[in-house]
């Protein structure tokens, strides 16, 4: 007998029970099956241990590993247990038992025990609810490698506290005339239920917005629109008739009980005036989509640059994590066209959206960055400004604000957010490793949420540049705060595949070989929604040895800013209304042609590029830097001309 502790000795006594000689009689037998048993057994569990993706996982399949190795040699080789453990307390025993089977016994405990708690956090996130707000991280440091060339470094010490959310149940399917204004599910069933108060509504501006909620609101509600672009109310007679199409002048417009706005009209327009002297509210589709699903959870995010990008991030992500957050507004999806059932929404809200609010409130909202854009709607930068913050009115305790602080007006805001500590705030930056929030830095993003993480970013194409990293900082913070751990957000980063005409990456040629029997790639990027000079800026800086494709409608007087980054540009190539804004910029500078179109442009880069010298990859970069509103309907309608004139090459 070996005395262990007080209350603990192991037991040397051979037990020849018939189930442990079994095999003494056949010794060379058992032992050859013993090997090939023993093998296959361990390399099963071995495989399970590998895969173990908790410590208490590990340490249970470790002791039944070692268990069932020590019985097989028991059984085998020896023909007999001869080691027990024999619990002890003053005059009390308890029963013997085999040091193999004891070890067995415990690591199934264990094992148990974790895949409790293991399907309570699956339960957990898989209904949102989360009652204690809490991330839990295991207390020490861990290295996980996951799947693909993604690896972590982790110190993981406290829990990362997180204000209690609301449960998300659906909206009830009933109509509750004390204030409920309906049920998500009626709208789509077309029961008369969303907005009961007021049945007679108006639609201005028939585009996507207007024309999608005319589509939903005309099952529920008497509605008449109307749109001052002819091309628009065609479109909108071809499917939906004339019957609802009333002339601004007809006496109905004064006797609505609200009018619904498309997110173009400025709101120095004449229904706002006729909207005010006959006390009508004005509304949006967005306000609407929160007053009929006010109990889900509301992701916003805005910005100058980066807005869609975000916004289809975090709703790629959240889905891929088993969480369908359906994405919607300003992105090109109508709020009242997207699901109304769903526990929560990600919404890209534009200036002109944000401007339309008065009740909204996002659970989670988020800024990026902000620089001038929209004067001629806005008149002044002071405005455009106080747009982009009404995101943050209505913001408390339980909300998160996620902003970048690299911008100096953003910074601004945050500042200002801090004085009135109204909600919590979470800064982002990608110049800086911040002591408390979200920092990317040499393609490694720093969580300091709580304690300091970091992880080590994949190459994706899909996600060139420095302002894709703030719209990866901008998600991974939002997401960590929805519970998503950092391994699934950066295996989920990894496969995204990008959207069209936001750095989007078309392919690949090559060049003709020079003198040295050498040919070079020339990849093709379509930025064609870098409608702006700050864009444009952020498209140049993420490339070297660049033919540039640039022009149309110039919302800057000139180009200066981009100055620094001439040098990046072997040459450019510009078209449009406002080429000349380019010209003077770029002369004695850059060698540069004056081209009639977008097409013209291409065709002059792809020669360039492949006569002209040199090893290194170039780059054909369409960053207009403008609106495309001169010679195409959108910059869409833009960039799939360059993804065509691409595939024509190939």
């Amino acid at each position: 007998m070996l005395q262990v502790t007080s209350f603990l000795d192991i037991v040397y006594s051979w037990n020849y029970g018939i189930s442990f000689g079994l095999f003494r009689n056949y010794y060379q037998y058992s032992n050859m099956l013993f090997m090939v048993l023993n093998s296959a057994i361990i390399a099963y569990l071995w495989g399970i241990l590998m895969r173990a993706t908790s410590i208490l996982g590990f340490v249970g399949y470790s002791f039944v590993v070692g268990g069932a190795v020590g019985n097989l040699i028991d059984r085998f080789i020896n023909g007999a247990v001869f080691d027990f453990i024999y619990l002890h307390y003053k005059e009390m025993g308890f029963p013997v038992f085999n040091l193999a089977d004891s070890f067995i016994s415990l690591g199934v405990i264990i094992l148990l025990y974790d895949y409790y708690q293991t399907k309570k956090f699956v339960e957990q996130k898989n209904t949102l609810h989360y009652n204690d707000a809490v991330i839990h991280q295991e207390a020490e440091r861990i290295r996980i490698v996951t799947p693909g060339p993604n690896e972590y470094l982790v110190k993981r010490n406290k829990p990362l506290e997180v204000p209690p959310h609301y449960e998300l149940p659906l909206v009830k399917k009933t109509t509750d005339k004390g204030g409920n204004k309906g049920t998500a599910a009626s709208l789509n069933a077309g029961e008369e239920a969303l907005i009961e108060e007021y049945q007679k509504i108006g639609i201005f501006g028939l585009g996507k917005t207007g024309t999608s909620s005319y589509e939903a609101l005309v099952k529920v509600a008497e509605v008449i629109c109307y749109d001052q672009n002819s091309s628009s109310r065609e479109s909108f007679t071809k499917v939906h008739g004339r019957d609802s199409l009333v002339d601004l002048s007809d006496f109905r417009w004064k006797k609505l009980d609200k009018i619904l706005l498309s997110p173009g009209v400025p709101l120095s327009h004449d229904i706002i005036k006729l909207a005010g002297a006959s006390n009508i509210p004005i509304t949006s589709d967005i306000e609407l989509l929160f007053e009929e699903c006010s109990k889900a959870r509301f992701i916003a995010v805005t910005g100058t640059n980066g807005k869609s990008t975000t916004v289809s991030l975090i709703g790629h992500i959240l889905q891929a994590n088993g969480i369908n957050y359906p994405v919607g507004g300003n992105i090109g999806i109508p709020a009242l066209s997207i699901d109304l059932n769903a526990l929560g929404y990600v919404l890209e809200l534009s200036s002109f959206q944000l401007d339309l609010l008065q009740k909204f409130k996002a659970k989670i909202a988020v800024l990026l960055n902000i620089t001038k854009d929209h004067l001629d709607r806005h008149g002044t930068m002071e405005n455009y400004i106080a747009a982009k913050r009404k995101i943050f009115e209505r913001l408390d305790k339980e909300c998160f604000a996620i902003i970048s602080v690299d911008n100096n007006i953003t910074d601004g805001i945050f500042k200002q957010l801090s004085v009135e500590n109204k909600t919590n705030l979470i800064p982002i930056s990608t110049c800086q490793i911040l002591d408390k929030g979200v920092s990317i830095y040499q393609d490694i993003i720093y969580d300091n949420l709580v304690e300091p993480l970091t992880l080590k970013l994949s190459s994706n194409k899909c996600l060139q540049g420095i302002h894709n990293q703030e719209n990866i900082a901008a998600s991974y913070a939002t997401c960590r705060v929805l519970g998503i751990l950092p391994t699934q957000i950066a295996t989920a980063l990894q496969e995204f595949k990008g959207l069209p005409h936001r750095m989007q990456y078309i392919g690949t040629i090559y060049s003709d070989k020079d003198g040295l029997g050498i040919a070079s790639e020339i990849n093709f990027y379509n930025d064609s929604k870098a409608t702006n000079v700050d864009a444009a800026y952020q498209s140049l800086s993420s490339f070297d040895n660049i033919y540039w494709l640039a022009g149309g409608v110039a919302k800057e007087a000139n180009i200066k800013v981009l100055e620094p980054l001439f040098p990046k540009i072997c040459r450019a190539y510009l078209f449009g209304q406002d080429k000349e804004v380019f010209v003077s910029a770029l002369k004695d500078k850059v060698q540069f042609q004056v081209c009639d179109d977008l097409i013209e442009c291409f065709n002059k880069a792809v020669i360039d590029s492949k006569k002209d010298g040199g090893s290194k990859a170039k780059n054909i970069l369409l960053a207009p830097a403008c609106a495309s509103l001169d010679q195409f309907k959108n910059f869409e309608e833009r960039g799939e001309l360059f993804i065509k004139l691409y595939n024509q090459i190939i």
